[in-house]
């Protein structure tokens, strides 16, 4: 299912679903719940009974005497319906802690990729700006040519590509970051570059919903 959710690229909601699918802290979480349950089916069981064997030689000669007793602990009777009910506690502590913890990955899943999309848009942008300062550079090297320009004015420009070209660099490893960020969340092995991501960012919304509406 994440092999098909991964083909052609994901949108956000494609990266909560490969996260509630695929996240091994969330896999091991629902282990935990198959250990809880195992405790609860436990808890009602009445413990093991003990087996003992005596063998007995009188002293005088003739046969051997075997005594042989079977023990069950009586305080079982009492105990497990106490023990019964602190394993359903502790199984439906599990289970809510579990769709805590889906819940919390599901929102930082949808987070992180809009982090790396806003990331990768920066890098889209800062490559444009590089394009545009390489083009006022050159602009400034012509005038300097025909006489129109000082040294100045194209040292100028070319610090302005310079500094475009460490915000290119910086924007990159930034989108690199985010990508491999998602990808950890995702519980992705493969290489964070190969992700796809369709999703813009979305439009800021004119106007905020008032208080009632957020709390409902």
């Amino acid at each position: 299912r994440v092999d098909e959710l991964l083909e052609g690229g994901i949108t956000a909601d494609n990266a909560v679903q490969i996260c509630l699918l695929n996240n091994p802290s969330l896999q091991a979480a629902f282990m935990d719940i198959g250990v809880a349950r195992a405790d609860l089916v436990q808890a009602g069981l009445l413990s093991n009974p003990s087996l003992s064997a005596a063998l007995r030689l009188p002293s005088g000669g003739g046969l051997a005497n075997v005594n042989v007793g079977l023990a069950q602990n009586i305080a079982d009777l009492w105990q497990i319906p106490p023990r019964k009910r602190a394993a359903e506690r502790s199984l439906d502590r599990t289970i809510l802690d579990l769709a805590r913890r889906a819940a919390s990955l599901a929102a930082e899943a949808k987070a992180a990729y809009y982090r790396a999309v806003g990331a990768q848009e920066r890098h889209a942008i800062a490559q444009q700006n590089l394009g545009v300062a390489k083009t006022l550079l050159d602009l400034a090297q012509a005038r300097q040519q025909a006489g129109a320009a000082t040294e100045l004015d194209t040292n100028l420009s070319r610090s302005s590509v310079l500094q475009a070209e460490l915000a290119v660099e910086s924007d990159r490893l930034a989108a690199a970051d985010g990508r491999r960020t998602l990808a950890t969340l995702l519980g992705l092995t493969s290489n964070a570059d190969s992700l796809v991501l369709l999703d813009p960012l979305p439009e800021v919304p004119s106007t905020l919903p008032d208080v009632e509406q957020l709390v409902e």
